[in-house]
């Protein structure tokens, strides 16, 4: 009787047949007037009963290839009871000829079929779709990608044109950017010439008193976000392609991350592990000895090592948890920090417990802590969707759609019945049993962030959430360049408000102080804000302009720039500016006049609040 078990066997068994060149073992595998078909639009690809399959096997898998290595994907195959059909998927590497005059081709390739089985559980109709690297070269076909040939005459690109016309609409960097807007500025006469510059004030990179993107998130979201990646100094290329560098500035971001994910573990008993990073492959054609490989799944060893540390119901619950970088040998077609790459960084988790009602409240435990996590830390507007196998996965909404950030897993004792994870306890008449532990697992990735940034960011770069950003609050003191060289009265009075900056940043980076009104601590602020903030006083020698357009664009939450009041040496006159939530004017705030670091420092808390609060409302509006 055909089940979904038996297809997966028939699978199996048919990826034996194949690695084996073997006739007779495929045979088995059809009825007799079973229809096999290779090439659904093509009749020379379809083979009618046993003889059609054989001559197809002889002179084409016998001849054409060989050192295939065959891999089930046996959990994405699909059973219809109703109609005994499944459609099974796996993956092939072999190598391959097209005649016995061409040399032999590595290839590799991704297979879907549909398979109609009969009664008697063998196969009456196959049906294949695949997918493969040079396999359409390899035999003969025209590569997909292949270019047709031209027409026409072949096309030059002019060289003879001025240098802004070539960097109009390229990925400007700020340098770039710089000697753009310095061309603008002085009318280039050529200007009119160039196509749509009756549009050129809506390009990005215009005269302004702020350096913006050179890319739109409502006109290319792809390309804003990997300009806003660089241009905020979070993440960059390196040599390996599809995986980039983190900067200390996006490192911290994950670091905190993880480290508030492993707070709210914490309280759910959750204990650290650590598996090796190496595991046995097969030895190459030639070889006896095993070689070494990155272990693709850590799972099978790790129920291993819980089988032997669980013998009770003592023992449980046993909770673990990790953080670690899952990697894929495969570049992705359009790699992206933070969000799709070949190295993304993950927290892993796995769970065992006594019973199937300890195992669903713990993962909405651990679901009340994605999301707690996600909503006051990140800022996000999330929301949980069931998926199938017990799967439930927290998807955070981003612009056009929404992003999946965590997920948590039921995977009840069928795994753990086949690790032998078991423990001893007593029946309800007092006898010892051995009963299968309840196996759960649970994720959150690297996605956080690209969801924070993706979700908050504009084009003038990066918005951090205050909780998460590297940097709270940044101090620029309003200094000219006259009087910072001039004589001695003037960079006496330069020297001062810098001091004063200072003074207000030690204020911030201790924790709050300050009493309200009746006697008592500002009780309406979080405790997050009443702890010591990261700040720094930016004492560059730059004029303030590019220093305050540098920390906006890697995204400050929080400006303090200050001044001397005017006709006092010892009073400084600071300017709020928050970076608040695109459509909203960042660059207008309430100016706190002659007051000192300890008022001023009690007005940034406030302000660093109610830029959390709002940022976590904008998405419920």
């Amino acid at each position: 009787m055909a089940s979904r078990q038996h297809a997966v066997a028939w699978v199996d068994r048919y990826g034996e047949a194949w690695r084996t060149q073997s006739v007779e073992a495929i045979l088995a595998l059809f009825t007799e007037e079973a229809v096999y078909v290779e090439r659904p639009y093509d009749e020379t690809g379809i083979y009618h009963g046993h003889e059609g399959i054989k001559n197809y096997w002889l002179e084409h898998i016998q001849v054409r290839e060989r050192n295939i290595n065959f891999q089930n994907i046996s959990e994405d195959l699909v059973w219809d009871e109703s109609s005994c059909t499944s459609f099974a998927k796996w993956e092939a590497r072999f190598e391959v000829r097209q005649t016995s005059e061409k040399p032999w081709k590595p290839v590799r390739f991704l297979q879907v079929a549909k398979l109609r089985f009969a009664p008697d559980g063998r196969v009456q109709h196959f049906e294949e779709y695949w997918h493969g690297r040079s396999l359409q070269a390899a035999k003969g076909l025209r590569a997909p990608q292949a270019r047709r040939r031209r027409c026409g005459p072949k096309r030059r690109p002019k060289v003879s044109a001025p240098f802004w016309r070539r960097l109009f609409g390229a990925d400007l960097g700020p340098f770039e950017q710089e000697a753009m807007r310095l061309t603008l500025r002085k009318g280039t006469p050529e200007r009119a010439a160039l196509p749509g510059a009756d549009a050129l004030e809506q390009v990005p990179v215009v005269c302004n008193a702020l350096a913006k993107l050179s890319a739109s998130p409502k006109t290319d979201l792809v390309a804003w976000y990997r300009r806003l990646v660089t241009a905020s100094d979070l993440a960059e290329d390196s040599d390996v392609t599809g995986a980039p560098t983190l900067r200390p500035w996006g490192a911290f971001l994950w670091e905190e991350l993880r480290g508030a994910l492993a707070e709210g573990l914490a309280e759910l008993r959750a204990q650290p592990f650590a598996l090796p990073v190496l595991g046995h492959a097969e030895p190459p054609a030639g070889q006896e000895a095993p070689s070494l490989e990155a272990r693709a799944a850590g799972e099978p060893l790790l129920y291993k090592a819980m089988a032997k540390w669980i013998s009770s119901a003592r023992d449980l619950p046993l909770i673990l948890s990790r953080g670690v970088a899952a990697v894929t040998s495969e570049p992705p077609k359009r790699p992206l920090a933070f969000l799709r790459a070949r190295e993304l960084h993950v927290q892993e988790g796995h769970a065992a417990h006594s019973s199937e009602e300890e195992a669903e409240k713990f993962l909405q435990q651990v679901l009340a802590v994605y999301l707690r996590l996600c909503r006051e830390l990140l800022a996000l507007d999330v929301y949980v969707e069931e998926r199938v196998a017990g799967a439930r996965v927290v998807l955070a909404k981003i612009p056009g759609g929404a992003l999946e950030v965590a997920a948590v897993q039921h995977l009840g004792t069928t795994a753990a019945e086949d690790f032998k994870m078991r423990f001893c306890t007593a029946d309800a008449e007092g006898a010892a049993v051995n009963r299968a532990c309840w196996l759960s697992s649970f994720s959150a990735t690297q996605r956080l962030i690209a969801a924070a940034l993706l979700r908050h960011s504009d084009h003038l770069g990066a918005a951090l959430p205050p909780r998460l950003a590297p940097l709270q609050v940044v101090i620029i003191p309003m200094t000219r360049f006259e009087d910072r060289k001039q004589e001695e009265a003037a960079r006496r009075c330069v020297q001062q408000i810098q001091a004063w900056c200072e003074a207000l940043a030690a204020q911030l980076s201790a924790p709050a102080a300050f009493r309200g009104e009746g006697g008592e601590t500002d009780a309406e602020l979080p405790a997050w804000a009443r702890q010591g903030l990261r700040v720094q006083a930016d004492l560059e020698d730059a004029t303030p302009g590019k220093r305050i357009r540098r920390w906006i664009c890697r995204g400050v939450p929080l400006l303090l720039t200050a001044q001397l009041a005017e006709g006092s040496d010892d009073r400084a006159r600071v300017r709020m500016t928050a970076r608040d939530m695109p459509g909203l004017d960042c660059h207008t705030a309430a100016a706190c006049g002659g007051e000192d670091a300890v008022t001023a420092a009690r007005a940034a808390r406030r302000q660093l609040a109610a830029l959390q609060r709002r940022l976590g409302t904008r998405g419920t509006e």
